[in-house]
């Protein structure tokens, strides 16, 4: 599952530009499931807002086939609800 995520320092009057763009394109097979990829690329994401959040940047996470911006400031992480909800079978 791909992702991109967008920032500014933290109290910046800027716009929000592209930090980072990430996931795969899976082309073959990796003996793992949608929801073992789709977490996998979650946790990766959360990885690289974490670090961000340490540097002060703000921003939110797009995934793709998701239009909602996934927030973040450097005082509170991001929550991606689809995949806690894939994980708890609430789909």
């Amino acid at each position: 599952m791909k992702y991109r995520i967008l920032g500014r320092k933290d109290g910046s009057t800027q716009d929000m530009v592209l930090l980072v763009e990430g996931g795969w394109d899976i082309v073959g097979d990796l003996g793992m499931n949608a929801t073992e990829i789709e977490e996998l690329s979650v946790a990766m994401a959360g990885r690289l807002v974490q670090m961000l959040r340490q540097r002060d940047f703000e921003g939110y996470v797009l995934f793709a086939g998701d239009a909602t911006p996934h927030v973040f400031t450097p005082a509170a992480d991001f929550i991606y609800l689809a995949a806690r909800l894939r994980r708890l079978g609430r789909n």
